[in-house]
């Protein structure tokens, strides 16, 4: 025979739709929604919602791993307004304000889709400008200081032809090329 503490909190638990619940995620599904099975009572809940509030212009979207365990609360204690409040493992997460975007996932992060590229690192970078700018000015000097012999008689001096290219000063620092506000 069961003991009273038992048949309690099966009375409760059969009269009560409770307000948070651990569960498994099986499927991530395409519309900001998860499909998932609870830890204790095996229901299958497919149309989970990743967020509590419907999504607008401006929101943070945390998209858990398929096999991880979520805590699903429901909005009004309704099982069908379910939504994930917490998180054991992550796959992605993603931060979209107005027009601008943020992806944050185990392969790093990307910026507005990432169609430009990776970051620069303003250093490598400025190190090869400055070594680009001291061949020019090398080149150049070289240019100027060059005489050309004409045949059958006479020289031309080239330093009139090269008088108008200025070697390049000051040299490109990390301040002419780096954005303060993103860092990495």
């Amino acid at each position: 025979m069961e003991g009273l503490e038992e048949l309690f909190w099966k009375l409760i638990k059969s009269k009560v739709i409770c307000q948070s619940i651990y569960a498994v995620v099986t499927k991530i599904n395409d519309n900001q929604t998860i499909a998932c099975e609870g830890l204790e009572t095996q229901t299958i809940y497919t149309d989970v919602q990743l967020t509590a509030t419907e999504t607008k212009e401006s929101y943070i979207l945390v998209t858990p791993k398929i096999g991880s365990t979520v805590i699903l609360s429901f909005l009004n204690n309704n099982i069908n307004d379910a939504y994930v409040s917490g998180f054991s493992d992550l796959d992605k997460i993603q931060l979209i304000i107005a027009h601008s975007q943020l992806t944050i996932n185990k392969d790093g992060i990307v910026m507005n889709g990432g169609d430009l590229g990776g970051l620069v690192i303003v250093q490598k970078l400025v190190g090869k400008i400055n070594a680009l700018e001291q061949k020019y000015n090398d080149l150049l000097n070289s240019c100027k200081t060059q005489v050309v012999t004409l045949a059958p008689s006479g020289t031309f001096p080239m330093a009139s032809f090269f008088a108008s290219n200025l070697p390049i000063a000051p040299k490109t620092s990390v301040g002419d090329l780096e954005n303060e506000k993103v860092k990495h």
